[in-house]
């Protein structure tokens, strides 16, 4: 299989049913944002290699992959398919979080992203994640659908601030705490 085809050399690009776009359309946007998560979350997933506590963002993954095809997909009905999937895979995200904010102290103010390169790209991660769900609610409200992937994508970006105290508390880092004199 070639990695290229040529078809979008005129700026288009395909979705799932063959229908094309210019490649700068909101749909296209979306999905490079989920295509930029997923790509740190490796990073990420390098920085935490071998350890037990967080095989879980490989799921992640795929899932994000899944998600794409959400994006890419034409009809309103082939889209109903995934939500399924999406309401499952946000039940086990927050059922994530609670239990890595269990080892966590209990917030008690703004922290800044630092500690490790981990806890650091656990920050990456969060903020790519909202800026995913930002431009796919963007999405929503322009093509006028409904935002199937909007919960996820929030609690998403919930787990990876989790996901970074949390990895401070297994490399036994101590937060930074924002200082509000600075």
């Amino acid at each position: 299989m070639k990695v290229y085809t040529k078809k979008g050399d005129d700026g288009t690009s395909g979705i799932l049913g063959g229908k094309r776009f210019p490649k700068s359309h909101l749909v296209f946007e979306v999905m490079g944002e989920v295509d930029e998560l997923n790509a740190v979350i490796g990073v990420l997933r390098e920085k935490l290699k071998g350890a037990e506590d967080f095989q879980y963002i490989n799921q992640i993954q795929h899932q994000l992959f899944k998600l794409g095809a959400l994006f890419a997909a034409e009809t309103p009905e082939a889209k109903v398919v995934y939500q399924q999937d999406l309401d499952r895979w946000t039940e086990e995200l927050e059922r994530q979080i609670d239990q890595m904010d269990e080892s966590c102290e209990p917030l008690r103010q703004f922290i800044v992203p630092a500690g490790s390169e981990a806890i650091a790209f656990a920050h990456v991660c969060r903020a790519v994640a909202r800026r995913a769900e930002r431009r796919y609610n963007q999405l929503v409200f322009q093509e006028q659908e409904t935002g199937h992937a909007s919960r996820y994508l929030n609690r998403l970006s919930d787990f990876f601030f989790i996901l970074a105290r949390y990895i401070a508390v297994y490399q036994k880092v101590v937060e930074v705490p924002w200082n509000k004199e600075v």
